[in-house]
C-alpha cells in the first residue's frame, strides 16, 4: 500500500472555444438581468388581488428562468472551459443569409407590432394578426418551405391562435 498523492488536474487552458463560450454565456446572462429589470417596471393600469397573477407576473418568471439558466453557463464555462467541437459540422452555404433575413423578419414584424390599427374609412384593422400570419410565412419561406398549404394555413392558424388567445381570451391589448 503507497501512500501516493493524487496526480494534480491539468492546467484549464483558456482556448479560443473557451473564450467564444464565455463571451457568448456572459451576453446571454447581461440580456437576461436586463430582461428580468425592464419586465419588473412594467407598469400596471391595476394591481392584481392578492393570489392572482398581474401582467407583469410572467414576463419577471421568464426573466428570473432566464437568469437561472444563463449564470450556471457562465459558471460552467469559466470553471470547465469548452467542450471540444470535434463533431460539429461545417457551416453550410447560406447559413448567414437566414440568420440575416430571420433578424429582418423580426425587425420589420417588431415594426408592424407597433401600428396598432389600420383604419379606413368605417372600418379598423388590426395590424397583429396580419403581420403575425406575414411574418410566419416568411420565415416558412426563408427556411424551405414551399407546399401553399403549409405556407397559407398554417400562418393564419397561428396568428388567429394568437389572436383569440392573448386579445378575445386574456384582453391583453396587441
Amino acid at each position: 500500500m503507497t501512500d501516493a498523492a493524487p496526480a494534480p488536474a491539468p492546467a484549464r487552458r483558456w482556448t479560443r472555444d473557451t473564450a467564444m463560450e464565455l463571451v457568448v454565456s456572459l451576453a446571454l446572462l447581461a440580456l437576461a438581468i436586463a430582461y428580468l429589470v425592464l419586465s419588473s417596471q412594467i407598469e400596471l393600469r391595476r394591481e392584481a388581488a392578492p393570489g392572482q397573477m398581474d401582467a407583469r407576473a410572467w414576463p419577471v418568471f421568464l426573466g428570473v428562468a432566464a437568469v437561472v439558466t444563463a449564470g450556471p453557463l457562465v459558471l460552467r464555462t469559466m470553471l470547465r472551459g469548452a467542450d471540444p467541437r470535434d463533431e460539429i459540422e461545417t457551416a453550410q452555404p447560406g447559413g448567414l443569409l437566414r440568420v440575416g433575413g430571420t433578424m429582418a423578419i423580426a425587425l420589420a414584424y417588431l415594426a408592424l407590432w407597433a401600428v396598432n390599427d389600420l383604419v379606413l374609412p368605417g372600418i379598423k384593422i388590426p395590424v397583429f394578426p396580419i403581420a403575425t400570419a406575414l411574418a410566419v410565412a416568411a420565415l416558412l419561406l426563408l427556411y424551405g418551405h414551399r407546399g401553399w398549404k403549409g405556407l397559407v394555413i398554417y400562418p393564419i392558424a397561428l396568428a388567429a391562435l394568437n389572436w383569440v388567445l392573448f386579445a378575445m381570451l386574456l384582453r391583453i391589448p396587441l
